[in-house]
Parts: structure tokens; sequence; C-alpha cells
């Protein structure tokens, strides 16, 4: 179900419109604007599914509108009301943002089309989704490969460290080594996570992970921070 805001002087064709897509039974919520005032402090206050609009209004054209909406709400489908322009018109208005267009002797296809653009709207939100949780995975992965090659020198020096600190001093370096291998061991697993590779399946708690591995942090890189 839709809240949709029409934008629409005519009386008689916001009625018309109005009750077409009530009938529909597609939309739960109908606001009609006549002015750009109107229209502009009901997107304000309102969240909507769709913005409809006449194309030719006498102090607010439809592009001015579309202008408007894209310059705060860049996903809201906007579709066009016209009995004016061609299909030769068309690609020149989704250019400028329009999200498709109506004539007005077809006033059926407006709930089919009020479908369409939500499916492609929530088809761009899932792409982008997609797209930051991939970017995510990028930055993870690049920052536990930092990591392990600074624990390769961490863990070189602790060996040579063995080797020269008295005895009573070695508990220290055993405790430092340990450490430096539950911190090599979640980067393992971090790396197993964001590339997606099968590997040893076994419950793990993501959570618990990146807390364990926070904690170890400040201490390796406070100096760099």
């Amino acid at each position: 179900m839709f809240a949709i805001l029409l934008l629409e002087d005519n009386e008689a064709d916001a009625e018309l419109i109005s009750d077409h897509l009530k009938r529909s039974g597609i939309v739960s919520k109908i606001d009609v604007a006549k002015t750009k005032e109107q229209f502009e402090k009901l997107l304000l206050a309102n969240p909507y599914d769709h913005v409809i609009t006449d194309f030719s209004l006498p102090s607010y054209s439809a592009l001015e509108a579309v202008k408007y909406i894209r310059s705060r709400w860049v996903d809201l489908p906007v579709i066009v009301l016209t009995g004016t322009l061609t299909d030769r018109d068309v690609p020149k208005l989704r250019d400028s943002g329009v999200s498709d267009v109506i004539f007005k002797d077809r006033p059926h296809r407006l709930p089919w089309v009020l479908e369409m653009t939500h499916e492609r709207r929530v088809s761009r939100m899932r792409e982008r989704q997609t797209q930051r949780i991939q970017v995510v995975g990028e930055i993870t992965a690049g920052l536990v490969h930092d990591l392990r090659n600074m624990l390769t020198t961490v863990t070189g020096v602790l060996h040579l460290l063995e080797q020269w600190v008295p005895e009573e001093k070695k508990q220290l370096v055993l405790v430092a080594q340990r450490s430096a291998l539950r911190i090599t061991e979640m980067t393992d697993r971090m790396l197993l996570f964001v590339s997606g590779k099968n590997g040893h399946r076994q419950s793990v708690s993501l959570k618990l992970i990146i807390l364990e591995f926070l904690q170890f942090l400040p201490a390796m890189l406070g100096s760099g921070l």
C-alpha cells in the first residue's frame, strides 16, 4: 500500500486521479497539493512512497518540482501526468529525474507504473546496500592484512626477547606471545569471514570476535593513531 502526494491544481483532475487510485486497492493515502507552498510543506511533513505531478501548472512546473525533490530525496519516485507531451518528450523528462510519464488518456496504467517504480526503487536500494557491504569487506580485509604484517614483526621481536631476557622475566614474554597468537587467530577468522570462503564451519559470535579484536588494537596501534 502506497502513500501518494499528488501535485495538481485542477480540482476535477485531482478528484478523478484520486478516485482511480483508490479503486486500484494499492494506495493507502493520497494528499493533494495545488501550489508550490502546499507541495513542499507536505513533502517535508510526511513520508511518501510516490509523487505524482501534472506537467503543466500555472506557477510551478513539474520540472521544478522534480528538481526540488531530487535535492532532498534522491530515490523518491516522481511520476508526471501530461496531456500535451508526446512519446518523444519522455526520454528528456527521464533524464531530468522523472521516474515515469503517464499520458492522461491512459490513466489505467497508473497503478501498474506505481508498482513498477516501487520495485525499481527497492532494487536500487538493495544494489547500493550490496555495494556498501563489499566496500566494508574490502576495507576490513586491508586492515586485517596490515595487522598481520605488524604481528609478524611483533612475534619476531618476542622470539628474540625470549632468548635475551633473564629467566625471571620470560613469563612476561610468554604472555605477550600468547596474546599475539590469539590476535593472529582472530585475524584469520576475520579474513575467512570477509572472503566468503567456507573453511572449517563452526558457530561463532562475530560481535565477540570484533570486541576481542578491538581490545588489543589500542595497545598495538596507539602510537600511530
